[in-house]
């Protein structure tokens, strides 16, 4: 049994065995022909893969060159605007480009930039083991290059070019940003950030456009608001129900019309229209701010439009011009600081309560200095003060670092009888630009009586200079640039630098330390009415030109104990009563042959070309 067993277990099938054999076979001869197949599948899977990769990090690359050059278009564009957008590093005639010499190219002020040689371009270089810091905090040497010129046609040399590069690793990139120097002085009123001039409590009439960068506040308190104007735009929103320091609307009415001549007045709708908070007032926050038939559009033909409705941005001054050292510095027929003496200068101290400090002023008798055939800049880096000043003896722009007082008139349309009598004016092209703040002050102003911190205010008023001039009205014609923010008083201050406010209250809070939020820079009583003839008459301020509101100034601490030249003072109590308000625009300064000496221009940009995108082996 156990032999038979043996036997039976050791039987083998041939064909069997031929079968598996045959299947080995089959499958060696498929893995040797799929093998092959599969290689070069893997090696193009890889090859996709590091394609995508190196794609991926070009992709990467020239992301990172694109931001390079916009930092190259940035910086451009700083020193472009500091120089008043006079000066260019090319000349350019439609086919070549020509490097500008030393003396009259722009001065580059962004650290570690070269010009080179060959071509002239401005070029910004950072390699591993540069000791300054690089954009991208990547190791990767990265740089950007630039250049600016005016248009080749003769008909177009308001319009300009700034062409930048950017390269970072493999990749590059480039824009043309194109652009047109305008004259700022295009505004009844300007607001770099935020615009709540309408906040007063007393008769206000605009004559002229109104522009703010940033929101438009419309909020006259208990009182009438009239704007007559081709455009009131806002590149944000336009607010009725409160102010930018957050009161809400107490009563009043707004109208704007199209033009004193031709449009009729159209009521934007608050609480005394009972429309009252955010959402019924009729603002850009209004359900029907932008219905095409009955919105703001349409209600004022135009003329209203915040930034959804195409209100833009429009680039300002800058404050660097400003400066001491600056473009104007650069450009003065005279310099006055603290220790200059002269023909019609002289020093004057008194308290300023409005900023709780001593102010010592260096006084400009504007009817003694001399005036250049093609006008008067005078720049100073100290306070200064302007008296004599009804009738310049020719066009003339002042500007400083430091606050800016006028006494009395400025610049009448007829400064003296002799004119008036002709009926032909004195007005000359002029403009006071500063840094900080311009004080306006009524011929009745007494340094005697605010010689230290008082309680009272001294009575604005403002006596004819000759039978048949207004009675009681300060007249300024001029533009006028500050550079205080909006919202400058102490106690709405919360924070400044890292610095927690102590007197923050966020309310108005008069008497005291504390102040009245508001948008003037006075300090006399303008309420207080002088009697003429038996006829009582409040002062008047009346401003024609444009006001542009910086809004850039460099604050001081918070107890205003550094402020000085260059640092603008906190208010730290509001040291007046209102006046009325006739403010208007100049159309003079629509004509470009009667702008002040160096006038304030802007970089309106037009339009931004893509040069291309490159990779760079």
């Amino acid at each position: 049994m156990n032999n038979h067993s043996e036997q039976k277990g050791s039987f083998k099938n041939p064909l069997r065995t031929d079968s598996r054999q045959k299947q080995r076979g089959y499958a060696l001869f498929i893995v040797l022909m799929i093998f092959p197949i599969v290689y070069m599948l893997a090696g193009t899977i890889m090859q996709r893969v590091n394609d995508d990769v190196r794609f991926t990090n070009h992709f990467m690359d020239v992301k990172q060159a694109r931001y390079i050059a916009e930092a190259g278009i940035k910086s451009a564009m700083y020193d472009f605007a500091a120089s008043n957008y006079t000066k260019f590093t090319h000349d350019y005639d439609g086919t070549n480009f020509t490097a500008k010499s030393s003396s009259t190219r722009l001065t580059p002020s962004y650290p570690n930039i070269t010009i080179d040689a060959t071509d002239g371009f401005y070029k910004w270089t950072w390699t591993p083991g540069s000791t300054f810091q690089s954009f991208t905090a990547s190791g990767n040497t990265e740089s950007f290059k630039y250049r600016i010129y005016q248009y080749a046609d003769s008909s177009k040399k308001d319009y300009w070019v700034i062409e930048a590069w950017g390269y970072y690793k493999t990749g590059s990139a480039g824009f043309q940003v194109h652009g047109k120097i305008e004259p700022v002085f295009k505004y009844a009123l300007f607001g770099n950030e935020t615009l709540s001039e309408f906040t007063r409590g007393s008769l206000q009439t605009i004559n002229g456009n109104v522009h703010s960068n940033g929101d438009l506040f419309f909020r006259p308190s208990n009182a009438n608001l009239v704007i007559y104007a081709d455009s009131i735009t806002a590149h944000g929103n336009m607010v009725r129900y409160q102010d930018a320091w957050g009161r809400t609307d107490s009563g009043g009415t707004v109208q704007i019309a199209k033009s004193s001549a031709t449009g009729s007045l159209v009521t934007m709708n608050g609480k005394d229209q009972g429309y009252s908070g955010k959402g019924s007032a009729f603002d850009s926050y209004n359900s029907g701010w932008l219905n095409v038939s009955t919105g703001a559009y349409t209600k004022w033909g135009g003329v209203v439009r915040d930034g959804n409705l195409g209100g833009s941005k429009i680039s300002p001054p800058v404050v660097e011009a400003m400066e001491a050292g600056g473009y104007y510095e650069q450009n003065a027929d005279m310099v006055i600081t603290s220790t200059s003496t002269g023909t019609g200068l002289s020093s004057k101290t008194f308290y300023n309560n409005a900023e709780a400090k001593s102010e010592t002023v260096k006084q400009i008798d504007m009817s003694a200095i001399s005036y250049p055939s093609d006008g008067l800049v005078i720049y100073a880096k100290t306070p200064i003060r302007l008296v004599n000043c009804q009738k310049l003896g020719g066009k003339v722009t002042i500007v400083s670092n430091s606050n800016i007082y006028t006494v009395g008139d400025f610049n009448k349309v007829y400064g003296n009888l002799a004119s008036y009598t002709a009926g032909s004016s004195t007005k000359v092209p002029a403009a006071i630009m500063t840094t900080q703040r311009i004080y306006h002050l009524s011929s009745n102003w007494s340094d005697a009586s605010n010689a230290s911190k008082s309680s009272t205010i001294t009575t604005a008023k403002d006596d004819p200079l000759y039978t048949g001039d207004d009675k009681n009205v300060v007249e300024i014609n001029a533009a006028l640039v500050d550079g205080t923010p909006c919202v400058d008083e102490i106690n709405y201050v919360k924070t400044y630098n890292g610095v927690t406010n102590p007197l923050y209250t966020g309310t108005d809070k008069p008497g005291g330390n504390y102040c009245w939020a508001n948008s003037d820079d006075l300090i006399e009583a303008w309420g207080t009415t002088t009697t003429y003839s038996g006829t009582a008459i409040q002062p008047t301020l009346k401003k024609r030109g444009a006001i542009v509101h910086l809004e850039n100034a460099v604050m001081a601490k918070l107890d205003n104990s550094n402020a000085g030249p260059g640092i603008a003072a906190w208010t730290m109590k509001t040291h007046y009563t209102v006046p009325i308000r006739d403010y208007g625009y100049d159309n003079d300064f629509k004509d470009a042959n009667k702008q002040p000496p160096l006038t304030v221009l802007t970089g309106k940009v037009v339009y931004i070309k893509t040069l291309g995108e490159g990779y760079n082996k």
